[in-house]
């Protein structure tokens, strides 16, 4: 039987110049062609299946206690109100986000209405301002040192007095805009009123004045001041004059020295003005 064969003569230098020959008594071998380079085929599965072989399976909990798998119509129950709920969410975020000038951080401002009055988006703003930068206006030698009275002290009263938290937002609005001379917006005017018509409902029932309605009073003076009604600043002090006597004079602030300073930073304000109504 005839065989093929091949042969392989040297061409180099040698010493040995005999060929070599291949014999193939069933047939030519098909020769394997050359690897390719670069990174091993089925390399990248690899990893990837790894990856998703750390990723904790989720699984079926039953609240009541039951044990066992839910069946597949209970699965799909499940699959299909848990999609309903995201779909829902996801079109309420959409919503707030194509809302013109409601920021998230304002969009979460008091979602279980805790605070004493409706805040608005504004109101957060004005809040922040005046906590951070606006104080300043009315605390003169504090603003030179690392503490900060209001977040340090008056901000538990704001949240849970809203005469207080009224005048706290007016006088951020007076002073918001730099540069120009404090103007009373109809902002300002708001939320003014509704603090005085809060304290004026305080002072009908003979209430004792707390420290918060003489700081919001005293605070109120400071601004007339600051606008140059120097009428109005008038007629906050004589109802200042008057709630501290009801208090029981200066000695009823001694332990709030806090609350008695606000009361001398109004200016001509001497501790004998405070003595009689």
């Amino acid at each position: 039987m005839n065989s093929s064969a091949e042969v392989i003569f040297p061409v180099g230098p040698s010493g040995d110049d005999n060929p070599c020959i291949f014999r193939y008594d069933i047939g030519p071998t098909a020769l394997k062609a050359t690897k390719n380079r670069g990174r091993p085929k089925g390399e990248n599965k690899r990893q990837v299946s790894q990856r998703k072989s750390k990723i904790p399976a989720f699984e079926f909990i039953h609240i009541d206690g039951h044990s066992g798998i839910p069946d597949a119509d209970s699965r799909k129950m499940i699959r299909r109100r848990v999609m309903i709920n995201h779909i829902q969410r996801k079109k309420k975020d959409e919503g707030h986000a194509s809302s013109p000038g409601l920021s998230p951080q304002i969009a979460g401002v008091d979602p279980f209405n805790t605070l004493p009055i409706r805040f608005e988006p504004y109101a957060h703003d004005l809040l922040k301002y005046y906590t951070t930068t606006g104080w300043q206006k009315y605390y003169y030698i504090e603003k030179h040192t690392s503490f900060n009275p209001i977040t340090e002290y008056w901000i538990s009263l704001v949240m849970t007095d809203d005469a207080f938290l009224h005048t706290i937002i007016g006088c951020a609005d007076l002073h918001f805009s730099p540069g120009k001379a404090p103007q009373a917006s109809l902002t300002t005017i708001k939320h003014l009123n509704a603090a005085i018509s809060i304290v004026n409902k305080r002072i009908v029932k003979n209430e004792i004045p707390t420290d918060a309605t003489l700081v919001i009073v005293a605070t109120m003076a400071l601004m007339e001041k600051h606008r140059g009604s120097h009428e109005n600043w008038n007629i906050h002090m004589k109802g200042l004059q008057k709630l501290v006597a009801l208090r029981g004079g200066l000695e009823s602030l001694e332990s709030q020295p806090l609350a008695m300073g606000k009361l001398y930073r109004n200016p001509t304000s001497q501790a004998e003005d405070f003595q009689h109504p």
